[in-house]
């Protein structure tokens, strides 16, 4: 699985959380849809007050992507890439 391989490379920092700021839709194999608060479990209010998914960023990708999991309501986990202009990395 090569997102497994990508979020296996993790950099000093990371993982952390991230707050989703604007709906992305996976339109390829390894990408992550992610969406503001509708469908995943946790949602919480972002530093600039958007309610978004929160979402554990792996690992940063060159060409501004994010290797990241996110959890539905059923638990499941997802994992994939997501745009690092779609989150917003939060404070711990």
């Amino acid at each position: 699985n090569q997102s497994t391989a990508l979020g296996s490379q993790w950099k000093e920092g990371f993982p952390k959380r991230a707050a989703v700021l604007f709906d992305f839709e996976a339109e390829m194999e390894g990408e992550l849809t992610v969406n503001i608060g509708k469908e995943h479990q946790t949602v919480v209010p972002d530093l600039n007050g958007v309610v978004g998914d929160i979402i554990d960023v792996l690992s940063e990708i060159e060409g501004g992507w994010y290797f990241a999991t996110v959890q539905n309501v059923m638990g499941i986990k997802s994992e994939g890439i997501v745009p690092c202009d779609y989150v917003e990395l939060q404070e711990v």
